[in-house]
């Protein structure tokens, strides 16, 4: 009986200490770290559509493009993200379709392929990344002296801008807005009829759609 009495009284207390510190209240921890909603690192391919507008300069003594000229532009690309807590570093390459015509007496002038190769930096608000970039810019040209010869040529510049991109309705997809300023240096054809000389400044603006595996 006084065994039972003891095992009974061991019971309850067991129990009732159980109890008492279940309502104890919880030890709040400290605050989450912050963790961005959007995971922007990997790779990424897609594909883009805008606008180009250029304005041509040459060397007012020889034959060469003068005015300005647009059209629109349309091309592929493809990139890698890495991120850092909120911020986001990559590097883009592109290729663009384009065809930008200049005026010039005695000759034709114009722009029909650019491609750019570039780093990206940037910071995420939400699911948005606000982002500059900057890089080479790879810019076909093509002349033409009337009555005489052709050639084409592919010169080399540099190119920077900025843009906002988003998530879109998964976290694979994601779209933007973009601007890039394009600097494509005097070249000089040396073809039948005289030598062509010809550059621009580039303004670009466009929208893409990418996918992030």
């Amino acid at each position: 009986m006084r065994k039972t009495l003891v095992f009974t009284t061991a019971f309850l207390a067991l129990a009732i200490g159980r109890v008492g510190a279940a309502d104890l209240p919880v030890k709040a921890s400290g605050p989450a770290p912050r963790v961005a909603a959007y995971d922007w690192s990997g790779l990424y391919i897609g594909a883009h559509l805008g606008g180009i507008g250029g304005n041509f300069r040459n060397d007012p003594a020889i034959i060469g493009p003068t005015g300005t000229g647009g059209n629109v532009m349309g091309g592929l690309q493809v990139g890698y993200n890495w991120q850092i807590n909120q911020f986001v570093l990559g590097a883009e390459a592109d290729v663009s379709w384009i065809d930008v015509p200049a005026s010039s007496a005695g000759a034709s002038f114009k722009e029909d392929w650019m491609s750019t190769f570039r780093l990206r930096a940037g910071q995420t608000i939400g699911n948005y990344l606000l982002y500059v970039t900057g890089g080479v810019a790879l810019t076909g040209l093509k002349a033409n002296v009337t009555g005489g010869g052709s050639a084409t040529a592919t010169q080399s510049g540099f190119t920077a801008g900025g843009g906002l991109e988003t998530f879109l309705w998964s976290p694979h997809w994601s779209g933007r807005v973009e601007y890039l300023y394009v600097d494509v240096p005097k070249y000089t054809f040396n073809i039948v009829g005289g030598p062509v000389i010809g550059g621009s400044s580039n303004h670009v603006g466009r929208v893409a759609l990418n996918y992030k595996f």
